[in-house]
């Protein structure tokens, strides 16, 4: 994920603020979207302990 997205900085050079800021909003959308399939699937073992 972190990656792919320093893949689209031009060869050399350093990320800014503006950088991080705009990678920052679609990791969040992406780990938002992990959490819930963890949240899922922590949920569905505990309904099987049940």
């Amino acid at each position: 994920m972190i990656g792919g997205v320093l893949d689209f900085l031009p060869e050399g050079a350093a990320p800014d603020h503006a950088f991080w800021r705009r990678a920052s909003a679609c990791w969040s959308a992406e780990l938002n979207k992990r959490i819930e399939q963890l949240e899922c699937m922590r949920d569905r073992f505990t309904e099987c302990n049940d």
